[in-house]
């Protein structure tokens, strides 16, 4: 399951969705708008296998590392935000929902930098090309 933050626009939510990409919208679908980033926590825990995605960098952190969700700190414009979901969704090493739980990730132009349970130090990985 896709979460998409409050913080995402409307058109890069429906630019998403045009481009076949499921998404859930926070406040909306799931979870009140306005919560604080540690009343998400018990939500993501009661969904199967969320992945959300946010621009707010205060996700990214190793403290809210957890085995059953992912979250995906978008540090991007906020007009390029569905561009580089779709393009974190085709990276090999989180194109299937087991490779992208249990991370805490930070998405840019220059590529993703993330941590995985089981490993305290901080990864980083290109795009692929295209």
């Amino acid at each position: 399951m896709f979460l998409i933050d409050e913080n995402v626009s409307e058109l890069e939510v429906l630019r998403l969705r045009k481009a076949g990409v499921r998404v859930r919208l926070i406040g909306k679908d799931v979870a009140n708008i306005g919560d604080l980033d540690e009343n998400l926590i018990p939500v993501l825990l009661r969904l199967k296998q969320p992945v959300l995605f946010t621009q707010d960098q205060d996700f990214f952190q190793f403290r809210w590392l957890h085995a059953d969700y992912a979250l995906v700190w978008l540090d991007t414009r906020p007009t390029e935000v569905a561009e580089h979901v779709r393009r974190f969704l085709r990276h090999p090493h989180f194109d299937s929902q087991a490779k992208r739980m249990g991370t805490v990730m930070r998405v840019r132009a220059s590529g993703i930098q993330y941590w995985r349970i089981g490993n305290r130090n901080l990864l980083r990985v290109g795009w692929a090309p295209a």
